[in-house]
């Protein structure tokens, strides 16, 4: 069974297959033709006095007309509202109005019985316009459900079938996290762990691992407006755990990430280990008492190289004040990291995950779960994590917080 994510098929939709004149002419199949590429016209305003009438399904079409139309419609909505003085507002209500086009031409193919794959597309289509709509009205579930059922019936739309339970799980999560404070329950989250677990066994595939991370994001919400942090921890342990004793070596390795990702939560404490990249083992303990910057990083991730300087600034500006910023080279070579800090005169120590793994000590970048490079780890003065950014800068003002506040015991060093 291959693996699809959800995501992925709504660009299908969004790219639908329109069959050739040539077999249309000829009553064949119909054999896939290039989508029309997206367009995006410079001109302030452009042809949205005729937005409107790309929304009017047209009678009369086949199915394979139909689809042609709906290509047609999205290049037009884009052309008239990707232009340098389209406002958001107007993005998204295009988004909204063609979303539900997309459902009403799947209706109209649906209805018609068309053959395959243009019917695979309707079903296609029909569901995203669906999803979409449960946002809105949670009513629109039980049509969801309806047609998960009439394909299990069909029974020769398994993939499709599989995306669309993944798809009404995460939406039940979704539906759970914009509830108001008071009305968030245990109890929901409990029942839908069950019904996530049940889905996974069924279907062991590491695409549908999202659906997990959403459950555990909304666990920990529930745990913090309930004032029961222990429910949270509970949930994501219990996840993991489901995922490191599942028989697919690949769900085993989502476990792991899940695993390290617990270790870089906020609040925990960390106790940073490995070999420096002159070969020497790390020492975290020479940083006790410091607010610290742990930038996991590669000579190779662009990003990382835009962000040093501003690293380095923010160094400079508070190192007196105890600041340290210890620099944890992954996915590279040791030499590779040593020429960089050479050419740039890195100020502070970098740990190699390389170097650190030959010396059979566990590498930074599993052992942390990381999502990718830049990741960036503040820790405050008394050893606990503060903040976790991927991707993205530090706020200098959670800096400024954190080396002004004193720790008992002496462990300030101001």
């Amino acid at each position: 069974m291959k693996n699809v994510c959800f995501p992925i098929l709504f660009w299908i939709a969004l790219f639908p297959v329109v069959p050739t004149a040539n077999a249309q002419e000829s009553g064949s199949e119909a054999t896939a033709a290039p989508a029309t590429p997206i367009v995006v016209v410079d001109q302030p305003g452009a042809n949205k006095s005729t937005l409107e009438e790309i929304f009017t399904v047209p009678e009369g079409k086949s199915p394979e007309e139909l689809l042609r139309f709906l290509s047609e419609a999205r290049n037009k909505g884009i052309k008239a509202t990707l232009t340098p003085d389209s406002t958001q507002e107007e993005m998204m209500a295009f988004q909204t109005k063609f979303v539900a086009l997309m459902g009403r031409v799947a209706d109209k193919i649906i209805a018609s019985q068309a053959k395959e794959p243009v019917m695979e597309q309707a079903y296609q289509l029909k569901m995203i316009s669906l999803s979409a709509a449960m946002d809105e009205d949670p009513k629109k579930e039980a049509e969801f459900i309806a047609l998960l059922e009439t394909l299990e019936k069909l029974g020769n739309h398994e993939d499709l079938l599989v995306e669309g339970n993944a798809v009404l799980l995460a939406k039940r999560i979704e539906a759970i996290q914009r509830r108001e404070a008071e009305k968030l329950a245990v109890e929901d989250i409990i029942k839908l762990k069950d019904e996530v677990k049940a889905f996974l066994t069924k279907n062991p595939f590491p695409d549908f691992a999202g659906i997990a991370t959403m459950l555990m994001e909304c666990a920990d919400l529930v745990a913090e407006t309930r004032k029961d942090p222990a429910f949270g921890e509970s949930v994501r342990k219990e996840m993991t755990r489901f995922f490191l004793e599942s028989a697919t070596p690949e769900m085993r390795e989502v476990g792991k990430f899940f695993e390290g990702a617990a270790r870089r939560a906020i609040g925990k404490a960390i106790v940073l280990q490995g070999m420096t990249v002159d070969d020497k083992e790390f020492d975290w303990k020479a940083y006790r008492g410091k607010v610290v910057l742990i930038d996991f990083w590669a000579s190779w991730c662009q990003p990382c190289i835009a962000l040093y300087p501003e690293l380095v600034k923010l160094y400079e500006k508070n190192k007196e004040r105890g600041l340290e910023v210890v620099g944890v080279g992954v996915r590279d070579k040791t030499d590779n990291l040593l020429a960089f800090m050479k050419t740039n005169k890195t100020p502070w120590t970098v740990i190699s995950d390389e170097a650190t793994i030959a010396k059979k000590m566990p590498g930074l970048d599993e052992y942390y779960g990381l999502e990718g490079v830049p990741t960036l780890i503040v820790v405050d003065r008394a050893g606990a994590i503060a903040y976790v950014a991927v991707g993205e800068e530090v706020p200098p003002e959670l800096i400024e917080k954190l080396l002004a506040e004193k720790v008992a015991g002496g462990m300030n060093n101001e």
